[in-house]
């Protein structure tokens, strides 16, 4: 299983909740961990906010494949922006990137964030 992290479920993995132990079961099964560029921006931001060490991104940076914002995910993303925020006010273009890169590489996005119910089977919702 391809995996693309969205920084909800690794903040609860930083916060050791019990959603975040059932974001690291999975991730102990994923044959690969994406982790989106704009993922790392969130959670360093989340880190700093909130008075934690950044090495524990730097971790999960360094057991992932980082997927960066290109030309074509950019459009894709904002593309997917425009016809969603028709439909689900509070969906981030953050969040659109996300989709766009799970597209790109054929993964499954974890998450504990609702807005990616729409995006139907290709997102492990984390209750």
């Amino acid at each position: 299983m391809i995996v693309i992290l969205d920084s909800s479920a690794v903040v609860e993995i930083m916060r050791g909740s019990e959603k975040g132990e059932k974001a690291r079961k999975i991730l102990e099964i994923a044959d690969v961990i994406i982790l989106p560029a704009v993922v790392i921006a969130e959670l360093t931001s989340y880190a700093v906010r909130n008075g934690i060490d950044t090495k524990f991104v730097e971790e999960i940076e360094r057991n992932s494949i980082v997927a960066n914002i290109d030309s074509k995910i950019a459009k894709e993303a904002g593309k997917y922006h425009a016809s969603r925020k028709k439909i689900q006010r509070g969906i981030s273009l953050a969040d659109c990137t996300i989709i766009a890169i799970a597209d790109e590489y054929g993964g499954t996005i974890i998450t504990t964030d609702h807005h990616f119910k729409l995006y139907k089977g290709k997102a492990i919702i984390i209750e």
